[in-house]
């Protein structure tokens, strides 16, 4: 995915729910045989990371190592979304959950020290989502600042 490819956006807003499916129809699926009903305001993510993990358990077996790249796949998914120009972006179950922290120990912090061990060699650049190291810093810098501002209750 490289700047002005005429597909670059339609990966991360693919993979964005709110975009693709209805809340309500969503709400509706997960509330069948659910007595009283519920709105489901998490990412959905959430519900779609078992299904994933049950087709990949062959290649990763380890639930906690599974959960470590889905959250990074989530991470990534999120920067593309910011480096497409996206004014927010799908926030993935990483968020939600918590696992992140100002303190370094969180999803975007992790990927800041692969770039700063890999540079130019990191995956996401080597692999076109971002095209370079100064560019990948002001994706993860405009991510942290975007999930500063959530709050979940």
């Amino acid at each position: 995915m490289r700047q002005g490819d005429p597909d670059s956006v339609t990966f991360p807003i693919a993979l964005d729910s709110n975009l693709v499916l209805n809340n309500g129809a969503i709400n509706e699926v997960l509330n069948i045989n659910r007595a009283p009903r519920s709105n489901f305001y998490t990412p959905q993510s959430v519900y779609l990371q078992p299904v994933i993990q049950r087709l990949v358990s062959e290649l990763i077996p380890d639930a906690d190592a599974f959960e470590r790249v889905f959250d990074e796949f989530e991470t990534l998914i999120a920067m593309s979304y910011l480096k497409a120009g996206g004014s927010g972006m799908p926030i993935g179950q990483f968020a939600y959950r918590g696992h992140r922290s100002m303190f370094g120990s969180g999803v975007p912090e992790r990927l800041e020290a692969d770039l700063s061990r890999e540079g130019e060699s990191w995956g996401p650049i080597t692999g076109g989502v971002l095209d370079s190291v100064d560019e990948a810093r002001a994706v993860l810098a405009a991510l942290k600042e975007q999930l500063s501002r959530y709050q979940f209750l």
